[in-house]
């Protein structure tokens, strides 16, 4: 019988082959399971949520590979996509012979290095942008937040329209504003109203959350974890 653990990618794709044929034997023709891609390393989150660096054949370039998370999904802004795969790639990209916590080590760096950018000013604005789906009809006052700026803007959508927004704030104004009051069209941060853009709602609501589960069974705290001795806004 195959070892309970595969040692490399060509064992890897040894094992998973026998277990495609035993599969394929166990079922009438034309029935065939097929071995599409082995990922390692991979984090599985749950049985539709994973992720990893994926070879087609052993001797292949890997690539970054994810089902199911932040860096595949369109509910989340370019920024946080980006930000995550930032993250698991770094990790990912470390000698697969090296101990595990400099794999999570190599995450961290990276993750710091995404809020020194934010906080820099260092990425595009455009990566800030929301594309969410609208419906025709909402009830109640408590409108998600494309809807909210569709309204504002006197829009006219279509059933699950796409409506672009940022969160914003005026410059220096760290008071606790509620979400809806900083949710806008984003060409009015380009414009001369002295807004910007809500860095510390990006960082705390966005990238951390986004991280954390994905690496929840490895860093209990993951705002913790990123932010230590650096000056995340509140």
């Amino acid at each position: 019988p195959p070892s309970d653990h595969c040692g490399s990618v060509e064992a890897a794709f040894e094992f998973g082959r026998r277990l495609a044929d035993c599969v394929t034997s166990a079922n009438p023709w034309p029935v065939k399971l097929q071995l599409e891609k082995v990922c390692m390393p991979c984090i599985l989150v749950s049985k539709k949520r994973y992720c990893g660096w994926a070879y087609e054949h052993p001797k292949a370039s890997p690539v970054f590979f994810a089902k199911g998370i932040e860096t595949v999904r369109r509910d989340s802004c370019p920024f946080t996509a980006n930000a995550v795969r930032t993250v698991l790639e770094a990790m990912f990209r470390t000698d697969p012979r090296a101990d595990e916590a400099l794999h999570i080590e190599a995450g961290r760096r990276a993750g710091r290095d995404v809020i020194r950018r934010v906080l820099n000013g260092e990425i595009s604005k455009v990566d800030f942008i929301f594309q969410n789906q609208v419906r025709l009809s909402y009830r109640g006052k408590n409108l998600p937040p494309a809807a909210h700026v569709a309204g504002i803007q006197g829009l006219d959508t279509g059933y699950k329209e796409r409506v672009a927004y940022v969160v914003a704030r005026k410059a220096g104004d760290r008071s606790n504003a509620k979400l809806l009051d900083r949710v806008m069209p984003p060409y009015r941060v380009a414009g001369p109203r002295g807004l910007v853009l809500d860095t510390n709602y990006y960082l705390t609501k966005q990238f951390f959350p986004a991280v954390q589960r994905v690496l929840a069974p490895i860093v209990p705290n993951v705002a913790d974890w990123l932010s230590e001795n650096l000056q995340v806004p509140g």
